[in-house]
């Protein structure tokens, strides 16, 4: 479950946000925190800290929410700008695609020269780059992690 606290009513909207649970319906308006995860539904006036502690992953707004909620929430948008929640999605989303990409590099490397070594192919030069080689490829590769411009 997701949890939103400290809209204000500028803020006051209906959000979608879909997650691997299922998607999380939000309705925020007159201070009444209306939350439906898979047909179950909470409703909270006033103080969104509870909804917060209990939720999965608790967001609050930063600028507009009380302080409560700001201390309560796992993440705390401070532009106000509910679009970086989808922001924040695919940025992990691109992290993770690049940490397993890394992991199955070096593991086929490593394991290549495994085998080579076993067969008799494979000298020290090759374990030698099958580490550290990897290492540094490995790192290059995750640097692309830190252009997240265009998502």
């Amino acid at each position: 479950m997701i949890g939103y606290g400290g809209f204000g009513m500028a803020n006051a909207m209906f959000t979608i946000v879909p997650i691997f649970i299922g998607v999380v319906f939000v309705l925020i308006l007159a201070g009444i925190a209306v939350q439906a995860v898979r047909g179950a539904a909470q409703w909270k006036r006033n103080n969104d800290a509870p909804v917060l502690t209990r939720a999965d992953i608790g967001i609050a707004m930063g600028a507009m929410g009380s302080d409560a909620a700001i201390e309560a929430a796992d993440v705390v948008l401070m532009d106000d700008d509910p679009a970086k929640i989808a922001k924040a999605i695919r940025i992990s989303r691109k992290c993770l695609r690049i940490v397993y990409e890394n992991i199955v590099f070096a593991l086929g490397i490593k394991g290549l020269c495994l085998v080579l070594g076993a067969m008799g192919i494979a000298n020290m030069w090759a374990a030698i780059f099958a580490d550290v080689g990897v290492m540094v490829i490995a790192v290059l590769n995750a640097i692309r992690a830190l252009r997240v411009d265009n998502l």
